[in-house]
């Protein structure tokens, strides 16, 4: 029975060690790939992060209590990203949690999508919501989104959905958490149950580069009274 034990306990120490070099690799690739300028992956604790493992603060802490991960750091299109995987051991297999953040840091609104699924009142347990329905009927019935519906309306447009409902099809029927996307103090994350390849990784970064930009730019409302403001003080100045 011992020796059994020990070759077991071998055989699945291999196998971390050859999945740990596979994520090395992986994101090797991507930081060749989807930065601005080429970039190599750092070790990194999921406990320095715990935002990148999940949306709901209780679920991140019991995540990053183990494991091990790496981050690639750079920019895209000039704006700070960072593109990561944090590996969560079990006894018979390993946990991927993989993520692309946008920044930089901002004022944090609620903004937060998370995919349907047997997760995801779990994942909404215990934290701010407010749930808005787009108006887009397929959208609707793969994500759930908490926010104000304005802001909501106005960042998830027509691309940023599109890019979402491409993501969702990556993933697998027997996926069991969930993906999200989510305006969090260090920028716009978008969190991937799993394994990324550079393109995946891409798409991922494009959803929260978008989000971020769209989080950025002032609504409508805002440009009108910011260019009424403005024609009122140029009125002053030419008729003082």
């Amino acid at each position: 029975f011992g020796v059994v034990t020990i070759a077991a306990f071998e055989l699945r120490l291999r196998g971390v060690r050859n999945h740990d070099r596979r994520v090395r690799d992986e994101l090797t690739a991507i930081g060749q790939r989807c930065f601005d300028a080429p970039s190599a992956p750092v070790a990194r604790a999921p406990s320095a992060f715990p935002q990148a493992l999940a949306s709901n603060p209780t679920i991140a802490a019991a995540f990053a209590a183990t494991g091990w991960g790496y981050v690639v750091i750079g920019a895209w299109q000039e704006r700070p990203l960072e593109i990561g995987t944090n590996l969560l051991p079990n006894r018979d297999s390993d946990t991927r949690e993989s993520y692309a953040v946008a920044g930089p840091p901002a004022e944090r609104p609620l903004l937060r999508a998370i995919t349907r699924g047997t997760f995801t009142q779990l994942s909404r347990m215990g934290m701010q919501t407010h749930e808005v329905r787009v108006g887009d009927v397929a959208f609707d019935a793969k994500w759930v989104v908490d926010g104000d519906e304005a802001l909501v309306k106005r960042v998830l447009d027509d691309d940023v959905r599109a890019r979402m409902m491409s993501l969702f099809s990556h993933l697998k029927w027997n996926q069991a958490h969930t993906a999200s996307v989510e305006s969090i103090a260090h920028g716009v994350i978008v969190r991937w149950p799993g394994e990324t390849d550079a393109s995946l990784a891409a798409l991922m970064r494009d959803i929260a580069v978008a989000v971020r930009a769209k989080l950025d730019a002032p609504s409508e409302a805002a440009q009108v009274f910011f260019h009424d403001s403005a024609m009122r003080v140029a009125a002053k100045r030419d008729n003082p």
